[in-house]
């Protein structure tokens, strides 16, 4: 504004080239500037327009836009920032043109942009007569979701069956309007709108076509209606396999995580019969079975186990696994059937706090299982004992020995072999024995 402000003042003669460059070229959205170069174009086709039109002495004068000379060339630079602007203030504007004679195109543009329809549509219906351009700007406003423009085919059907003083009904402009637009107006009040002397003839065609309509919708309501009865029973039997599931809780049901007995928790049943916590189920969709269950998602079929109540990686929390009880591997484990042993997979081995195991052969090859923990063999038991360890001789922690081992005051024995001895525990075999500090 400030450039604005020094060229009015030193250079008047290249503020509309340089308004013209600045919303042209850069894009402005200024509506001082739009204001102000549209009051230049008004400023150089009011004086012209009048010398114009008095020339004319009451003939139709020339479309506008088309005038002869320097003002048909600056009318249609008006008209056209009229027309694509949207950054003009129009409420401020339409006083301004509408006390110019002759400039009615311009009023129609600024009264369509202050929702003003009837009267814009009567410029072009009545002033102009022009019935073609009174449709087009129909086209143009109509919108079935913004107030004032949705009904604006049926304002311009109204103007024409029911116009002011001075103007005669336009019955075939009318009945166009009908059959070229009949979805856009309510039929109902066009009806009564129309004369009584109409006849039906001349609306055959908008009746026919409104009538096709109304079918065509009714018969695509009652499809729709008949697919959506289809996917309801579908809902209500997927419900009833849904409802029709149960599971029994016991005070021996453990969380498939954490292996502490669920019992009065709040737990998640997941469609292939686990259970797990409630607070230890991060996800849902995932479950936490690391073979193939049924579920459509499960920990084992490559989804990260950090959503599920598991993680890769580390080693389980101690704390997580219940007393009294021998707890399952999680990871790779399998139940020894022959014996009832829990034996290790591969991975950590289980462990329980005072629970017991025997086995035969080789225990896990990971951290462990058997009656410990971290180890093979009898390992780490805090007081568990094993009947028959297994075939290695690799120490745990905790001070075991293979055949036979002992750890924080367990007992355990086999069949022969070295034996070793913990804090505090004795270990018995066939061919050697040994003691650590305080064992025999």
């Amino acid at each position: 504004e400030k450039v604005l402000a020094h060229f009015e003042a030193h250079a008047p003669q290249f503020v509309v080239r340089y308004l013209e460059h600045v919303i042209a070229k850069l894009n402005s959205k200024n509506p001082a500037l739009h204001n102000r170069l549209l009051q230049l174009y008004l400023d150089q086709v009011v004086g012209p327009m009048k010398d114009y039109l008095a020339e004319l002495g009451g003939a139709r004068p020339a479309p506008a836009g088309s005038e002869p000379g320097d003002l048909g060339r600056a009318r249609q630079k008006l008209l056209e920032l009229l027309d694509s602007s949207l950054h003009y203030t129009p409420q401020k504007m339409i006083s301004t043109f509408l006390a110019i004679d002759g400039l009615y195109e311009e009023r129609a543009i600024l009264l369509g942009r202050i929702g003003r329809h009837d009267q814009a549509l009567s410029i072009y219906a009545y002033k102009l007569n022009d019935p073609t351009r009174a449709e087009a700007y129909c086209q143009k406003q109509y919108d079935l979701d913004r107030e004032g423009s949705r009904d604006v085919f049926f304002k311009l059907l109204e103007i024409y069956l029911q116009p002011g003083k001075g103007f005669q009904v336009n019955i075939p402009a009318a009945l166009g309007i009908l059959r070229r637009h009949y979805n856009r107006i309510d039929t109902t009040k066009a009806l009564a709108l129309l004369p009584l002397s109409t006849k039906v003839s001349d609306i055959h065609a908008f009746l026919t076509a409104v009538m096709r309509e109304r079918f065509a919708q009714r018969r695509e309501g009652q499809v729709l209606m008949n697919l959506l009865k289809a996917e309801r029973l579908q809902v209500n039997v997927e419900l009833l396999k849904v409802n029709s599931k149960k599971i029994t809780m016991d005070e021996d049901r453990l969380c498939y995580v954490s292996r502490k007995p669920i019992r009065t928790s709040a737990f998640y049943l997941f469609p292939c019969g686990i259970t797990v916590m409630y607070h230890l189920c991060k996800n849902p969709d995932v479950c936490p079975s690391m073979k193939p269950c049924g579920c459509p998602r499960w920990a084992g079929d490559g989804v990260s186990l950090k959503n599920s109540g598991l993680e890769d990686g580390g080693d389980p929390d101690l704390d997580d696994i219940s007393v009294g009880h021998s707890s399952a591997v999680l990871m790779g484990g399998d139940l020894d059937e022959r014996s009832g042993s829990l034996a290790g997979g591969g991975g950590y081995g289980g462990s329980g706090f005072g629970g017991a195991s025997s086995g035969y052969g080789r225990s896990g090859a990971g951290y462990g299982s058997g009656g410990g923990g971290y180890g093979s063999s009898s390992g780490r038991g805090y007081g568990g004992f094993s009947d028959r360890g297994g075939l290695d001789d690799t120490s745990s922690v905790g001070g075991a020995s293979s055949f036979g081992g002992s750890s924080y005051g367990g007992s355990s024995s086999g069949y022969g072999g070295r034996g070793g001895g913990g804090y505090g525990g004795y270990s018995s075999s066939s061919t050697t024995g040994g003691g650590g500090r305080g064992g025999y």
